[in-house]
């Protein structure tokens, strides 16, 4: 019985859905291009000084 509260499919969620594997492999990417913007940021305002 359904009153209409809740949806009856799954919403995927991306960091969870596809296993532990997946989620070490997304953290990992993530991780990889939080650093390259970082370092971008961080060459940026060396060459401004």
């Amino acid at each position: 019985m359904s009153f209409g509260i809740v949806l009856l499919i799954g919403i995927p969620l991306p960091f969870v859905s596809y296993g532990l594997s997946h989620f070490v492999a997304e953290m990992a990417f993530l991780g990889l291009a939080l650093a390259i913007y970082r370092r971008r940021l961080i060459t940026l305002a060396a060459v401004r000084d």
